[in-house]
Formats: C-alpha cells, sequence, structure tokens
C-alpha cells in the first residue's frame, strides 16, 4: 500500500493527476487508511472535474475522521457544484459546528440558503460570518442583498457602504446602492454613485473590459442608451453561459430527438420563474396556464421561489399540467429535469430581474427558448432565441439593439387578467387621508422609477393645479422623508405629497378608484400598476421613450384605445396633465371613453391573448422542426 502511496505521491507532485490517482485507487482498493491519500485523491478529481469522485475521496476522510471541518468545507462546495443542494446544507452546517470561526463555511452557506429564498436563515449565517471576520467584505455584501430582498433597504444602504468601506472597488456593488438610493429617493447620494458609475463603464469600454460593475436591470433603470444597455446584457449573458454551460459539455441538451417530438401531438411548454407567487408577474400572467389549449400543448411550470402559500401560487399548481418546484436543485439538475421532461419551448419569465436563473437557460435544456415579461429589455444572450413583444416597445429599427428575434403580438405584448378581482370595499377618500375637494394626481409605481426630471415635471404640474394633491406608494420612513424634503425643495407643500401603504391586492384596486389621473414614470414606465389602473376605470398619462422599459405604458394605452394620453415630450406631457386636472368635462369623457374600451378593447381580452400567443408558439415550432434560421415572427390577427 505504502509503495502505491508514495508513486501516487511523486505523480502528484510532478502534476501527472491521471497517473497518480490510478495509483492512489489502487491504494484506496486495498484498504488504505490514509488520509494524505484521500485528500490527494480529491484535490485530483476536483482539478479534472470531476465532482462525484471528489465527493467520494472526501467521504472516506470523514469516515476516518470526522472531525475535520475543512473536509465539510469542501464536501459543501461540492455538494453545491453538482445542484445536491439539501446535502450541501447538511455539510456546511457540520463544518461551522466543528469550526464555529469559520468565515468562509458561513458565507457559502448563506448563499445556498439566498439561494432557495430562505433570506432570514441567510442573514444569520452573513452576520456570523461577519461577527468572525469583520474585515471581508463578501459578507456585508451577501448581508445586504438578503436585507434587500426583505424588504430592509436602510439596512441594505449600511452594509453596501461597509462593503465599499473595505474595497472600494467591487464590482456591482455600487449599482445596487445607487439602485437602493432611488429606492428611498435619496437623489443626490443615487446621482454620487451614477456618476462613479458611468465613468468606470465608459473607462472599462475603452479597454475593452468586462463591465460587471452594473447590473443589465439598473442600466436600463438610469439609461435609454439601447447600444449601452445590449453591451452591458451581452457581458452579463456571457458571463453567465461561462459559470454554467461552459463547465459541462452541453451538446446533450442541444440534440433534439425530433423522431420523438414528430410523433407527438402536442407542444410541451415549459415557464420558468421564482414568481410564481404574490407578485406582479402572477397579477398578470394568472389565467394563462390555465387558458392554454389542452388539445395542442402540455404546460409545465418549473419554479425555484419560495412558496408562500398565496391564491396564486395555488391556481398556477393547479392549472399547470405539471408543477416542478426546482428550489433545491442547481442550475445544471433543473437543466437536465427540463431537458427530460422532452420540453419543446422553454419561456424564461425573469431575464435580469432579482434572483433569476438564467444560468438554467444557458445549458440550453429546450430546443426553442424565449424571455418573455419579467424583464424589459434583452437578454444579450445567445441562448435565448425570442422574446415576445410588440410594434411599439419593441419597433422594427430597435432590432439592431436587441440579441433575440422578435415575436411580434399584435396588440400589446404584455398580457393581463381579465378577470382580476377587485374588493368590494366602497373607500372614501377621508378613509385613506385623502382631501375631499382635492384633484388626487396618482403614480403607485415603485420608488425606484421616479427620478428627478420626473419629480420635477410632477410638481410643476402641482403648481400650475393648486387644488390638487400627489399620491405615491410608501415604501420606507426614509422614503417618504426625503420625497417630501424634494417637493419642499421645488416650493411644493410637503402636505401635498400622500402616502400610501401597501395592502393586498384586491384592496388596493379597490382604493385605487379614488385617484382622479395616474401620472407614469419617465424611464421605466408603470408597466403592471399601468394597467392595474385602467382596469379600475383611472385613466394614465405617459411620455413614450427610446427603450422598452420607457415605451410599455405607450404599448398598454394604445391596447386600450387612449393614444391620446401618450405624450413626447415633458411640456406635452405637462400641459395634458393639467388640462384634465382642470376640465371636468374632458376628464368625464376620458372616464367614459377607458370604461367602455376596458371589456371590448384588446388589452383585457385575455382569451384573444392567448390564442395569438399559441400561434406564435407554433410559428417558432415550425421554424426549428423545419430546421430554419430563427426570424422575426409576424402573424396576422387570424393566423
Amino acid at each position: 500500500v505504502k509503495a502505491y502511496i508514495e508513486l501516487g505521491n511523486i505523480f502528484f507532485e510532478c502534476k501527472m493527476l491521471k497517473e497518480a490517482a490510478a495509483y492512489y485507487e489502487t491504494a484506496a482498493k486495498l484498504k488504505s487508511d490514509s488520509l494524505e491519500l484521500f485528500d490527494n485523491l480529491g484535490k485530483i478529481y476536483v482539478e479534472l472535474g470531476d465532482e462525484h469522485k471528489a465527493i467520494r475521496s472526501y467521504e472516506k476522510i470523514i469516515h476516518i475522521n470526522p472531525d475535520i471541518g475543512e473536509v465539510f468545507f469542501c464536501l459543501g462546495m461540492l455538494s453545491y457544484k453538482i445542484g445536491a443542494i439539501e446535502k450541501s446544507i447538511e455539510y456546511y452546517k457540520k463544518a461551522v459546528k466543528i469550526l464555529p470561526e469559520y468565515c468562509d463555511a458561513y458565507n457559502n452557506l448563506g448563499n445556498i440558503y439566498a439561494f432557495i429564498g430562505y433570506y432570514q436563515e441567510a442573514a444569520k449565517c452573513f452576520k456570523k460570518g461577519i461577527n468572525s471576520a469583520p474585515d471581508k467584505p463578501d459578507c456585508y455584501c451577501n448581508l445586504a442583498n438578503c436585507y434587500v430582498l426583505n424588504g430592509e433597504i436602510d439596512k441594505a444602504i449600511e452594509a453596501f457602504n461597509k462593503a465599499l468601506s473595505l474595497k472600494p472597488d467591487i464590482d456591482n456593488v455600487r449599482s445596487m446602492l445607487a439602485q437602493l438610493y432611488y429606492q428611498i429617493c435619496a437623489w443626490k447620494e443615487a446621482q454620487d454613485e451614477v456618476v462613479i458609475i458611468k465613468n468606470l463603464i465608459k473607462d472599462r469600454l475603452q479597454k475593452k473590459k468586462i463591465i460587471a460593475n452594473i447590473t443589465p436591470f439598473f442600466s436600463m433603470v438610469i439609461s435609454d442608451d439601447n447600444w449601452l444597455n445590449l453591451s452591458i446584457a451581452k457581458i452579463w449573458a456571457k458571463n453567465i453561459a461561462d459559470i454554467d454551460s461552459g463547465v459541462v459539455n452541453t451538446d446533450n441538451f442541444r440534440k433534439y430527438r425530433f423522431h420523438s417530438a414528430t410523433k407527438r401531438k402536442k407542444i410541451i411548454l415549459g415557464y420558468l420563474s421564482s414568481d410564481f407567487k404574490k407578485h406582479a408577474t402572477s397579477h398578470l400572467l394568472l389565467n394563462l396556464f390555465k387558458l392554454h389549449n389542452r388539445d395542442e400543448f402540455k404546460v409545465l411550470c418549473y419554479s425555484y421561489g419560495k412558496d408562500d402559500r398565496s391564491y396564486y401560487r395555488k391556481k398556477i399548481i393547479d392549472d399547470s399540467d405539471e408543477f416542478i418546484d426546482l428550489r433545491f436543485s442547481g442550475n445544471l439538475e433543473s437543466a437536465k429535469r427540463i431537458h427530460s421532461d422532452n420540453v419543446d419551448i422553454l419561456v424564461d419569465l425573469k431575464g435580469y430581474t432579482m434572483s433569476n436563473r438564467l444560468g438554467i437557460c444557458a445549458y440550453r435544456p429546450a430546443p426553442v427558448q424565449i424571455s418573455y415579461l419579467g424583464f424589459p429589455g434583452t437578454t444579450g444572450a445567445d441562448f435565448i432565441d425570442y422574446i415576445i413583444t410588440d410594434k411599439i416597445v419593441t419597433p422594427l429599427e430597435h432590432e439592431e439593439f436587441f440579441s433575440e428575434k422578435f415575436i411580434y403580438m399584435p396588440d400589446c405584448y404584455q398580457i393581463n387578467d381579465r378577470w382580476q378581482p377587485v374588493s368590494d370595499v366602497i373607500y372614501s377618500k377621508d378613509d385613506l387621508g385623502l382631501p375631499m375637494d382635492k384633484f388626487i394626481f396618482c403614480s403607485f409605481n415603485a420608488p425606484y422609477k421616479i427620478e428627478p426630471v420626473m419629480f420635477d415635471s410632477w410638481m410643476r404640474i402641482l403648481k400650475q393645479v393648486p387644488e390638487s394633491v400627489l399620491w405615491l406608494i410608501r415604501t420606507s420612513e426614509s422614503m417618504e422623508k426625503n420625497i417630501k424634503y424634494e417637493a419642499a425643495k421645488r416650493g411644493v407643500e410637503p402636505e401635498r405629497i400622500i402616502l400610501a401603504d401597501k395592502i393586498p391586492k384586491p384592496e388596493h384596486l379597490a382604493r385605487l378608484k379614488l385617484a382622479d389621473l395616474v401620472l407614469d414614470t419617465r424611464i421605466v414606465n408603470g408597466h403592471t400598476t399601468t394597467s392595474d389602473a385602467l382596469w379600475v376605470g383611472t385613466p394614465v398619462i405617459t411620455l413614450i421613450g427610446k427603450h422598452f422599459a420607457s415605451r410599455v405604458s405607450s404599448s398598454i394605452l394604445s391596447a386600450i384605445g387612449l393614444p391620446e394620453l401618450i405624450t413626447k415630450t415633458l411640456s406635452e406631457y405637462e400641459e395634458l396633465a393639467i388640462t384634465l386636472a382642470t376640465d371636468l368635462d374632458k376628464m368625464e369623457n376620458l372616464r367614459f371613453k377607458l370604461e367602455k374600451n376596458r371589456l371590448t378593447s384588446p388589452l383585457f381580452d385575455t382569451p384573444m391573448f392567448v390564442k395569438y400567443l399559441e400561434n406564435n408558439y407554433k410559428e417558432v415550432w415550425k421554424i426549428f422542426q423545419k430546421g430554419e434560421n430563427v426570424r422575426h415572427i409576424e402573424l396576422s390577427d387570424h393566423a
């Protein structure tokens, strides 16, 4: 045995790994209990990319000596890498039990808890990691992300700032921090960060370096520069592909069984998201799964988000042919499941929004892959073939700014729920702290969408309509304090800014009826919030922009037959708002038209939307089966 180990050691030192492994394996078969042997064997298999054999080697060590925390740490990392999430958690727990000050183990364990949506447990791990190594910025960044997902914005800002104090050049942190400043309307601080970010972007583009200091989502929030947004998305997509599909041979995923596919009568659809729960995405597509024609389609929903036990979650589970929970599966294991289910068309509903797992799509588990609804922009990914869109949000002249081909819906790309319930509760203005005799301007968009240029415009409108107030959503005490301060700075009494708390969706829709006119945001429009207002009969005015995110409300308003509420300049936007607020006859006629169009226009015709969507699915599937290149799809209304 010793001779085999010595030979293994010699080859190991010479970096002749396969030869070393052969001698070590022979020694192991001869019942060696050498910790060094199995440690070296584990290192060799890690180097060779064989995680399963590496795990077996390290497991031999803990059978011989179960008190080596570092070995459990290695097992935790390897188990996570092969998608054995629960096993990874078990190993990391044992590592920190043996080594209570093991910062990296706490950090990795916290990351896994965050990955599966256990944010409070994750935060506890990151705090323990910080206690054991207070000079490591990674734990602060990860803790901040947990705070974000828990809605604790002020704590998240504090944690991100601490991380930057330890390492000022951490990629991506500044964009996260700037986004949080926007979320609490701390615009000076946000702009300070944005200036730094834009300088970094400019420098890195000139040097052709990777841009990782800004996410595609935040890029879209602060800039309507389509070329810049595409450039950043492409870099993120490449990083995702390198991290995920780059570590294995994906040929098996790319090969598709044409023979078995042609025998099937139904197209198998897979929808992939973490938002099958009480979330804006589910509010919009709630009845999609039920409405799919089961004579032609089989519907599978793949979820990697936490079960919130909501009505939305339960309904989507009931309306799917199969609902698969991938929370405890890694990206590769998830891709294997989708592939083994013979999914023909995989629809990713997240894009670059929070907690996405585009890494699953990077493996190409389905022959046709589509981006839809969650992210209003390009993924920049060569593993996504199409994006579902319309001619307003992405006119054909924008095709150069998208890596995907367009699937054009005939009206609005955004599905809406024709049966969305509105509470029977009848609110009065007094109930909600609204003045009885004032005109109620409203914007319930998330505060990060409210930027200084738009707020300047709103304050000019309020000054021109003195008998009016602005009704916004409250997300935190800091946000309320900052927004009222900004109003006062612009010469508007802070009392004219009225904040509403978040309440359940049906009740929210009922109270929304009390608003007179919704003022849309600029760089990122309302999406669900715009269609919500129209659903309850409250008009919305918008300013059409240059990129997808700033053209969504224009698409929605066109689909409900109210193009007169779309403006092209800020002055036109302000003039329209002031005119409607001071001409009660015009407002009454507008509301009458909205009520008439609400159930007769395409916007809320969910069954017709699903029919058009299915026609497009059938078309892209035909293109694939014929072996043709992907191309833009635009079917006639009656295709």
